[in-house]
């Protein structure tokens, strides 16, 4: 399995790689240009960092962060040293993985959190997979149930749920209805 970094909640149509891309360049207009970010990377970055570029503020509901002024963006949001991403891998027309793994579309998904030491997968409807890929690089042996590797499993599936809870759609939750009209707090960007 070759998933990993690569998006956010958006649904992807491609399978992940091992990281979104090998480096993101970046094309900041003077001392930055042609610099490599080294950092785990996501899709999500893309779209605020073209914005950055052309001076404008990316919209609230944008996850990512702009790579452009340095690499230190992408270190403050998630340390440089992890990468989430996610999948849907349902077929609605031909229903050949329903089918295949006996699911409903709703639950062929899957979302994974990986750093240099461990990947972990969770799906909605199937067993979670869990890699250390120091030692397992391939991706050959699943730990998810060795009680030798609970410990970390249960620490990256928590990371997992803590990521995809502060991104969840909340538009509205910033807003609020008062006597002299609508309050609406910005989102802040960390």
């Amino acid at each position: 399995m070759t998933t990993g970094c690569g998006a956010s909640p958006a649904i992807s149509t491609r399978p992940f790689t091992s990281r979104s891309s090998s480096a993101i360049r970046a094309w900041a207009a003077d001392d930055g240009r042609g610099r490599v970010v080294e950092e785990f990377t996501e899709a999500v970055d893309l779209m605020p960092t073209i914005l950055d570029w052309l001076g404008l503020e990316p919209p609230a509901q944008c996850n990512g962060r702009s790579l452009l002024r340095s690499s230190s963006a992408v270190r403050l949001r998630t340390g440089g040293r992890r990468c989430i991403g996610n999948n849907d891998f349902s077929d609605i027309v031909d229903l050949d993985p329903e089918s295949a793994l006996g699911l409903d579309s709703d639950q062929c998904s899957l979302n994974v959190i990986r750093d240099h030491r461990y990947k972990y997968v969770h799906f909605a409807g199937l067993a979670p997979l869990f890699f250390d890929l120091e030692k397992d690089p391939g991706q050959f042996n699943n730990l998810a149930d060795d009680p030798a590797h609970m410990a970390p499993a249960l620490a990256y599936g928590r990371k997992l749920l803590s990521w995809r809870m502060e991104h969840s759609e909340r538009s509205l939750t910033r807003s609020f209805l008062t006597a002299n009209g609508l309050f609406e707090r910005p989102r802040l960007r960390r």
